[in-house]
């Protein structure tokens, strides 16, 4: 792949930021969706990722709820692209503010099988990416190496045992993020020590939760009854 031109760069900065609260035309910015010749050529966002991004655009978009704390939770089946959604919101969040973000899910094997990858994928098809951005391991980080600290996505692995570890996420006047995978084998300690990210002042906190839930006990849940967050269910028999 050809190196991008200083033009097309400052082109693309230019579009990102007049577009970084427009979730609606910023997935169609950083991901080439409808491009000629791509692999997202024939392909387009689901209706309820569009409408789930024009919720969250719109709270960000206005300076008094902006730093208050959004909370998006999606219940279906397989195949309704939650793990997509999730990627496709935090990679759009690392072009346009200065993300920390953690992603998890109920096991390992599901954090490094199946949610990690898609976020290989969604990574290699957002535009520009390897110019701002490198993906390590278990990290996708800004290239400044005076930045990659405080503006980055990070896998991790839970544990009941000691939830503190999932604690001390904290990036004042920037951006947090958390998204649980699988969430409800999350069990609630893992919720309860979370939570205390989204505290800080003048900070944008964002806070997705997925799951193909079957259990009423879960935390998901019932997280999924309540007023502080935004949720929808899904059946994925409906979706195109």
């Amino acid at each position: 792949m050809m190196e991008p031109t200083a033009e097309e760069i400052a082109l693309f900065k230019d579009l990102i930021g007049k577009n970084r609260y427009d979730f609606c035309r910023l997935v169609y910015i950083v991901f080439p969706f409808g491009q000629k010749g791509h692999a997202l050529e024939h392909e387009a966002p689901y209706d309820w990722q569009m409408e789930e991004w024009y919720k969250l655009s719109k709270h960000l978009s206005n300076p008094l709820t902006r730093y208050k704390p959004y909370r998006i939770g999606v219940s279906s089946g397989n195949g309704a692209a939650k793990t997509a959604f999730g990627a496709m919101t935090n990679l759009m969040l690392m072009y346009t503010q200065r993300l920390r973000a953690r992603v998890t899910a109920n096991t390992k094997p599901q954090m490094t099988t199946i949610v990690w990858p898609e976020y290989d994928v969604w990574f290699n098809h957002a535009r520009y990416s390897n110019h701002f951005f490198e993906k390590l391991g278990e990290s996708i980080k800004a290239k400044d190496p005076a930045l990659s600290e405080t503006w980055r996505i990070d896998n991790f692995t839970w544990n009941e045992a000691t939830p503190a570890s999932v604690s001390g996420l904290h990036n004042k006047n920037f951006a947090i993020s958390y998204t649980f995978e699988e969430a409800a084998g999350i069990p609630a300690i893992i919720w309860k020590y979370a939570s205390g990210a989204f505290t800080d002042v003048n900070t944008i906190m964002i806070w997705m939760a997925f799951a193909n839930s079957d259990d009423p006990e879960s935390k998901f849940e019932q997280n999924m009854a309540s007023p502080d967050w935004n949720t929808k269910r899904i059946d994925t028999r409906t979706l195109k």
